[in-house]
């Protein structure tokens, strides 16, 4: 692809993130260096905020700020906060996930603890550990876009790592 149709895919792309957040968030100003990832980040996270799947959008965002903070990285961990203080969620609950702590299953916990699960197993679940999820109402359905909640803050966390991308000041 010739660069003036990079630039205007991730242009087009940036956006779209304007206009649903207010305004351009750095990690996504730095994914943009690569129209491809960007492109990968953003529909991924729009097919999984789909109002058809399983996942709420409290839930989802529980599970993406698990995985930020195991995977260490602080620009998502505060963002997925700064998103949970928004949704509503409860302040309580969003520090505890942030510092690796359980919470309530009803709240999210299930969702929390089976991403965990998944990311320490590297998804080599055993039948007792699927059997342990399904008796929590966790089908194959449900861990499949937990594991895809897992994929896209892979992407996230990763280049913030290589970016040390700083905290946007809307996130502190």
């Amino acid at each position: 692809m010739s660069t003036t149709i990079q630039d205007t895919r991730k242009q087009e792309m940036l956006s779209m993130a304007e206009a649903k957040f207010g305004f351009v968030p750095n990690v996504l100003k730095e994914m943009g260096t690569s129209p491809a990832a960007l492109e990968v980040y953003l529909k991924g996270q729009g097919a999984l905020g789909h109002e058809n799947n399983r996942l709420t959008a409290e839930q989802r965002n529980y599970v993406q700020l698990a995985v930020s903070a195991v995977n260490g990285c602080d620009y998502c961990t505060a963002a997925h906060s700064a998103m949970g203080r928004m949704q509503g969620s409860n302040a309580g609950d969003i520090k505890a996930v942030a510092n690796g702590e359980a919470i309530a299953a009803d709240a999210g916990g299930k969702y929390v603890e089976a991403a965990l699960l998944i990311m320490e197993k590297q998804g080599h679940l055993t039948g007792q550990d699927l059997a342990r999820l399904e008796g929590q109402g966790l089908d194959r359905e449900v861990l499949y876009e937990i594991i895809g909640n897992i994929g896209v803050k892979i992407v996230s966390n990763w280049i913030n790592h290589i970016a040390g991308t700083k905290v946007d000041a809307q996130f502190s």
